[in-house]
């Protein structure tokens, strides 16, 4: 699909995902990258207490599914060497 974008419009695209299985991201980004379309790789980071309290302000608990894939979430973009590193600590949607 983003392909099939990527050859009709001509402008930015911005497609938010999460991206922690590297299959998935060779399978998006990577076949993106071979077909020679720019592609810029964000990974915007914060720490695990900052993001459940987004999560909380969402009401999301630190039971719900999206609290329990933080620790997945965040040792995956650890290990991510492709992306720039957006560090979102004390940020907020506001700014």
């Amino acid at each position: 699909m983003l392909l099939w974008v990527a050859a009709r419009y001509d402008g930015v695209l911005v497609v938010p995902m999460t991206l922690t299985n590297p299959a998935y991201e060779a399978e998006n980004i990577g076949t993106l990258r071979l077909e020679s379309i720019e592609v810029r790789h964000f990974v915007l980071l914060a720490s695990k207490a900052t993001l459940l309290k987004r999560l909380r302000k969402c009401f999301d608990g630190k039971n719900s599914w999206p609290a329990q894939q933080i620790d997945r979430c965040l040792d995956a973009f650890a290990c991510d060497v492709y992306a720039e590193v957006v560090d979102t600590e004390g940020q907020t949607s506001a700014r």
